[in-house]
């Protein structure tokens, strides 16, 4: 179902994606000079339980946004992301599932990635791990960042910040 975001959070996201949206399409050489911006959201089609609370059957479980740059009309970049509670509860149609990031880049050939960033097989929860790689960009980071001229930069004026294999 399509929903209206109450202005502050709409503002809030608008302003959380504008960025990488502009940062990507510099990369490809193009300019955006207009960000579309959807939202749909699900409801949950049963009751069930999550770690602090019940969701009941009728209420939100999950949210989509899509967050498109455009030029001249034609989209260049497009963040399509979806929150929701449970895989199999509350999910539209058409929404991308599971835990993760997928990357399509629409050319010939097309290309497609799926990133995955979790626990060994069988461990119970995904969040620290989550936590721990966005961790590590930032913290692979910083000799990038330090050895950079003075000045604003995107990460499209940045070396790539590679990290070091580590056993242990």
């Amino acid at each position: 179902a399509t929903y209206e975001l109450p202005t502050t959070f709409r503002r809030t996201l608008d302003a959380a994606f504008e960025a990488p949206l502009r940062v990507v399409a510099a990369c490809l050489g193009a300019e955006i000079d207009k960000i579309m911006t959807t939202t749909e959201r699900a409801v949950a089609s049963t009751t069930f339980p999550i770690a602090t609370t019940v969701v009941e059957e009728g209420t939100i479980a999950g949210w989509r946004f899509v967050f498109e740059g455009r030029s001249r009309e034609s989209a260049v970049v497009t963040i399509d992301t979806a929150w929701h509670l449970h895989d199999e509860w509350g999910i539209g149609a058409g929404w991308p599932v599971g835990e993760g990031w997928d990357l399509t880049i629409d050319a010939q050939p097309e290309l497609r990635l799926r990133w995955e960033v979790g626990p060994a097989t069988g461990a119970r929860s995904r969040s620290p791990h989550r936590m721990d790689a966005a961790a590590a960009h930032l913290v692979n980071s910083v000799p990038v960042v330090v050895q950079a001229p003075p000045g604003i930069m995107t990460p499209a004026d940045l070396r790539v910040a590679a990290g070091r294999w580590a056993h242990g």
